[in-house]
């Protein structure tokens, strides 16, 4: 994968990369595509940036897909401020017109996971490199960070430094009204689920962030209160998610996968799931899954069990089980 750099004025930056365009693009583009863009942006509405003539012409956009980075340095300035994930692309001079009047970029990425960051350009990248237009680096051209890399898991750049993500005094989050109804909070529990698994399906192990979902234990419509709470979520690719969330796999009191009676032998779901069934989950970083929760989940979906661990250790009430 790669990172792309690019640059823009603060007005362009806050109207299309911190801010929903959703009402624009529908003016512009199929609902089929809106509907796509939609999916992967999670639940970020429709965020994007654009890129020039000249990128066309390097070779640039057209080497771009899903999964590349972008990080944004605002002009005048020598910091990179935001830092996002590319999610789709496209070329549209009217589209684009609209959202930068004063501007020539007419080739659109859109992006999801989209960060306010504060990284400065010379611990980025050194003081001898040249930041005039856009241009692919990989990551062999950043010898500084030591072993580290930029994350293509839907995360910010591992420098300690620039990190963003804190700890929540409250896990309630509203729901705020817009062309449908956002979910406040989000987007930073989201990243912080899928870092706390080190951005990792958490049954099997599936890597690819386009496969990735922050999946709560208690669902977002049922639990206000626990809504962005770091151990109401955990990390699953896009099978599991859909299978925990409809009760066909659960999690006993050991953190173990159980196959519900519903999944029926000979079947290809069937076949999917049970190469992990008994098999532990991997565990977070920090942020055990609540048992409360997965207990409850297991009663909501029936699941009989003969053996749950009372551990105070692993229980929701028990103040040892904050971390």
């Amino acid at each position: 994968m790669a990172i792309i750099i690019s640059s823009g004025n603060q007005d362009h930056i806050r109207k299309t990369v911190d801010n929903d365009v959703l009402g624009i693009f529908r003016k512009y583009r199929e609902d089929a595509e809106i509907g796509e863009v939609l999916k992967h942006s999670n639940d970020e509405g429709i965020r994007c940036w654009g890129l020039n003539e000249s990128s066309a012409q390097n070779g640039l956009y057209r080497r771009i897909r899903p999964g590349f980075e972008v990080l944004i340095k605002e002009n005048g300035t020598e910091k990179f401020t935001r830092y996002g994930i590319v999610i789709h692309k496209l070329q549209s001079p009217a589209f684009a017109k609209e959202l930068w009047p004063d501007n020539d970029r007419h080739y659109i990425v859109f992006l999801a996971n989209v960060r306010q960051i504060s990284i400065e350009k010379n611990d980025l990248i050194g003081a001898e490199d040249d930041l005039q237009g856009m241009r692919i680096k990989d990551y062999s051209d950043f010898p500084f960070l030591n072993g580290n890399s930029l994350s293509v898991h839907y995360q910010i750049p591992v420098l300690e430094n620039i990190r963003n993500i804190r700890p929540q005094l409250t896990y309630y989050a509203a729901n705020l009204p817009s062309q449908g109804t956002r979910r406040q909070g989000h987007q930073e529990f989201a990243a912080q689920i899928k870092e706390n698994y080190r951005f990792e399906c958490a049954i099997c192990g599936i890597s690819e962030p386009e496969f990735l979902v922050a999946a709560h234990i208690n669902r977002w419509a049922d639990d206000e209160e626990n809504r962005i709470n770091p151990r109401n979520g955990i990390c699953l690719c896009s099978l599991h998610d859909q299978a925990f969330e409809y009760g066909y796999i659960g999690l006993d009191a050991h953190f173990k996968v159980v196959l519900s009676p519903r999944v029926r032998e000979g079947t290809p779901l069937h076949s999917m799931l049970r190469v992990h069934e008994n098999t532990p989950l991997k565990m977070p970083v920090k942020d055990l899954p609540n048992s409360d929760f997965l207990q409850k989940h297991r009663e909501k979906f029936g699941f009989e069990l003969s053996v749950l661990d009372e551990s105070p250790a692993l229980r929701g009430d028990s103040s040892k089980s904050e971390r």
